[in-house]
């Protein structure tokens, strides 16, 4: 369980820095060149930013638990400027209290879940696929809503 442990924690927090290399060195370029394309104009950026700096301390450590934050979250500090050292320290703190339970979870409750690992991927297709669906949903009705207005 150990090494697990260590591994689990090494790669989640060697992608944070990576994603926040990426986002401190490419991001805020390709915002600037690309953003209109997704709706983010200066305003919105300039929101977002001011947002995520107030609360960059939260959101690196708690972000982890929450699906698509933790993804964005290491970007966001990057492009925000975000001193490298709070990024580590929180980033390394919300590695940690976000690998570990899981970790020690999975090693004690695991036997009393039975998937069998070659259906695994068909559950990935089944939430893509209500991923796309929720998406293009979305887009149709907000469509429709700036059609009537």
């Amino acid at each position: 369980m150990g090494l697990a442990m260590l591994c689990a924690i090494l790669g989640a927090f060697i992608g944070m820095l990576a994603a926040y290399a990426c986002g401190k060195y490419v991001g805020y370029p390709f915002i600037n060149k690309y953003g209109r394309f997704i709706g983010i104009t200066s305003e919105r950026w300039e929101k977002a930013k001011k947002n995520y700096t107030d609360n960059a301390e939260k959101t690196l450590v708690l972000g982890f638990y929450i699906p698509g934050i933790r993804q964005i979250s290491p970007y966001f500090a990057g492009i925000s400027s975000i001193p490298f050292r709070k990024y580590f320290l929180f980033s390394l703190l919300g590695t940690i209290l976000w690998t570990v339970p899981f970790i020690v979870a999975g090693y004690y409750v695991g036997d009393a879940f039975n998937v069998n690992p070659k259906y695994v991927p068909y559950l990935g297709v089944v939430f893509l696929v209500i991923f796309v669906l929720y998406v293009t949903i979305k887009y149709f009705k907000k469509r429709k809503q700036m059609s009537k207005s």
